[in-house]
């Protein structure tokens, strides 16, 4: 997977009421969740465009998501990593279909 992060390319991701944007690696979004999976590899706008509008997502929320993603982990000593959004996150992996 190390490699193929640098050669998927880049999805862009608006998230929230205000489209917070978020760029993230289209391999990470792929093999953590098959939504983002069937978003940028099948016929969907999204996979040409590599755009991806969440607007009812929490733009905090989300990046636990990605930090997740990436790490393997959403905690980290900070502002973002709240109960309320540990339980955001959990209801975000459910709904994309994160199966760990």
């Amino acid at each position: 997977m190390f490699l193929s992060i640098f050669t998927g390319g880049i999805a862009h991701l608006r998230v929230g009421p205000d489209e917070v944007p978020f760029d993230a690696h289209s391999e990470v979004l792929c093999n953590i969740s098959p939504f983002f999976k069937a978003a940028l590899n099948r016929d969907w706008t999204e996979a040409r465009t590599k755009l991806i509008a969440l607007p009812d997502e929490d733009p905090d929320a989300f990046t636990l998501f990605l930090r997740f993603a990436y790490t393997g982990s959403p905690l980290h000593d900070d502002e973002k990593t709240t109960t309320l959004n540990l339980s955001r996150l959990w209801v975000m992996a459910d709904k994309y279909q994160v199966p760990r």
